[in-house]
């Protein structure tokens, strides 16, 4: 009896430390997220286990070397999001669980603030439109295809009438709408301007500029749902 109850003390021992040495590396982390109300474990290079919240972990994160520590450790978004795109962490369970967090992150970087506004000055707000333009897309197509839908490779949402429909029909209903209200657009244009223009038309042009336009066609009426399935980062 008294060898189990030690047994049990020194394995309770064993696990305390090795919960304060996984605080200890994760730092303002671990403080942060103590009472996280998102419940999730992190997993250390070496093995220990750390539980964040009071329920069933939601989500399991495994780093896998230093790198990722001290990039959780920063509490800093952008540093997390560079480990992870660079395989230095790995993210298993429910994805969309972790978004939840990103309010208690910070991604704010003084420098790369300053220089946003520093910049234009010192090189003009064309160059440097033109160096950020390139720099977001001038990009090898491929890169791209890799995450977007083969047979409609579009950065925007599909628009969805059911939820079983496959990407590529939500996506093309999406471009049939798109074509449709920018049709509408342009017969209203014509249309105002024939008024206006027309011999013994007792509308002034001003008038006819401020006509209320044609209804644009509507989105489907069922159970019409926008679903980032295709959504990569900003609009198409």
């Amino acid at each position: 009896m008294v060898d189990h109850l030690k047994l049990g003390r020194q394995g309770a021992t064993e696990v305390a430390r090795a919960t304060a040495s996984g605080s200890g590396l994760l730092g303002r982390f671990a403080t942060h997220f103590a009472d996280s109300p998102v419940s999730f474990d992190v997993a250390l290079p070496k093995g220990t286990m750390q539980h964040f919240g009071s329920g069933e972990p939601g989500f399991h994160v495994t780093l896998k070397n230093a790198r990722a520590v001290s990039a959780i450790a920063s509490l800093d978004e952008g540093r997390f999001g560079d480990a992870y795109l660079a395989g230095d962490i790995d993210i298993e369970g429910d994805m969309l669980r972790p978004f939840e967090l990103r309010k208690s992150m910070k991604d704010f970087h003084l420098l790369t603030t300053a220089w946003r506004f520093i910049q234009p000055l010192l090189f003009g707000q064309l160059s440097t439109n033109r160096q950020a333009i390139t720099a977001h897309y001038d990009i090898d197509p491929d890169f791209f295809l890799s995450f977007l839908d083969p047979k409609t490779p579009c950065y925007t949402q599909g628009v969805y009438e059911r939820a079983d429909e496959a990407l590529d029909v939500a996506t093309l209903r999406k471009f049939d709408y798109a074509s449709s209200a920018a049709s509408s657009s342009r017969a209203t244009i014509f249309s105002r301007s024939a008024q206006a223009g027309a011999p013994g038309s007792n509308m002034p042009r001003a008038a006819a500029s401020n006509a209320p336009a044609s209804p644009s066609p509507r989105l489907p009426s069922t159970t019409s749902t926008a679903r980032a399935g295709s959504s990569a980062s900003t609009g198409n």
